[in-house]
């Protein structure tokens, strides 16, 4: 038995004796391509271009379709061409079964109509496709490990922070004498530990709700499902809703405010920050999070942001947490969360530091937004024969 990674990629094998997987099991030989028959699995692009089988052949779900290449036909072409969004569009238009549960069938494989490309056409779009694949691959690795890292310095940066010289100061274990107790763990001596609430103008302040009637126009809503993974606002995500001028007033958002989800599904899920930026229209925001806005001269909100998302204060906030049908934090809560306090100085240099990994997890998310948009235009140009491939293995046309 064998597996395969998202990516089509094989990531190892189960051996059984044949006996026990030659009934209730699809067999495949080396060289064959893969096709998830079902949906999500299906339109979520699952397959793989079977190679390296231990004994020449394999043995796997019966939801998947088999395809094999002709003699002179290409497998990885074909590979390529059942990844592709004409095929898949084509073939989710005939799919049958409920809606969980629909299917490919194989009939349309039979009749799926594809250019008359020669061999050693196929094999050079097939090169394309792969090396493009291959940059993808690598640039998604640089941005798994960058991520990696800038969680791990920010970490570091809140605990530990930066020196007069601009280094990252020993642990408190390599160096005692520099650190000190607080409420939040060791802090260095020159920090000040802080509650949150004493950090904020006001209290935190609840969202607005709005019936179903007021939703659909008017100024922005922004709800958790504009949240996105970074910790951001996308406004593309949020609703609309018509308010008032003293409901814009109250309710309003102002870029650096800082959104937490009051309530959610889990522990997990309460108490996550958002730091919203310039939406470039005026936004209020759902009676789901509270909003909290930094005072002047006491931390930097983005500090304080990235302080909310660290282990130490996520700990904090969710062992206190209401659950019942679903989890919540109050006022009282998100106020006693305990914030290490670098010097005003200090609270730049960390964020000049954050900034820097920042620009360079953009700068790779752009370089493989690049690579996906290409290898999209072109799937979409070679296999369809619209675009030939010799004009595209001059050398420097991927460069």
């Amino acid at each position: 038995m064998s597996d395969v990674t998202e990516s089509g990629e094989w990531k190892g094998h189960q051996e059984r004796a044949l006996g026990d997987v030659r009934n209730g099991f699809t067999a495949f030989l080396d060289d064959d391509v893969l096709v998830a028959k079902i949906t999500p699995c299906f339109e979520n692009g699952k397959g793989a271009h079977v190679t390296g089988l231990v004994n020449g052949i394999g043995f796997g779900s019966t939801e998947f379709h088999v395809l094999r290449a002709k003699n002179g036909a290409s497998a990885r072409f074909v590979h390529h061409l059942v990844q592709s969004g004409k095929l898949r569009r084509s073939a989710e238009a005939q799919m049958s079964g409920s809606a969980g549960q629909r299917r490919v069938p194989r009939e349309f494989f039979e009749t799926y109509e594809v250019p008359n490309l020669g061999p050693v056409e196929q094999v050079n779009i097939a090169q394309v496709l792969d090396t493009l694949d291959t940059t993808i691959r690598q640039t998604e690795a640089i941005i798994e490990k960058l991520k990696q890292v800038k969680q791990g310095l920010l970490h570091d940066l809140l605990t530990r922070g930066i020196d007069a010289n601009g280094e990252l100061r020993p642990m408190q274990s390599q160096a005692p004498h520099l650190y000190k107790e607080s409420s939040s763990g060791w802090i260095p001596n020159t920090w000040a530990a802080a509650s949150l609430g004493g950090l904020i103008d006001g209290s935190p302040r609840n969202g607005i709700y709005k019936p179903a009637g007021d939703i659909g126009s008017g100024s922005l809503l922004v709800g958790q499902t504009a949240f996105t993974a970074d910790g951001t606002v996308d406004p593309v995500l949020a609703r609309r809703c018509r308010v008032s001028i003293a409901e814009a007033e109250v309710f309003g958002l102002h870029p650096d405010d800082i959104l937490v989800s009051r309530v959610f599904a889990t522990r997990e899920g309460v108490g996550k920050p958002v730091i919203v930026p310039d939406l470039g229209e005026a936004a209020v925001y759902e009676s789901n999070m509270m909003r909290m806005r930094v005072g002047k001269n006491t931390i930097a909100p983005r500090l304080l942001f990235h302080w909310l998302k660290q282990r130490e204060a996520r700990k904090w906030i969710m062992s206190r947490a209401f659950a019942s049908n679903q989890a919540s934090i109050n006022r009282s809560t998100i106020c006693g969360v305990p914030v290490p306090l670098p010097p005003e100085d200090e609270q730049e240099r960390i964020l000049a530091v954050v900034d820097t990994q920042e620009q360079r997890l953009r700068k790779e998310e752009l370089n493989l937004a690049k690579a996906l948009k290409l290898k999209s235009g072109l799937m979409d140009d070679l296999l369809t024969g619209r675009v030939r491939v010799t004009a595209l293995l001059n050398p420097g046309v991927f460069a």
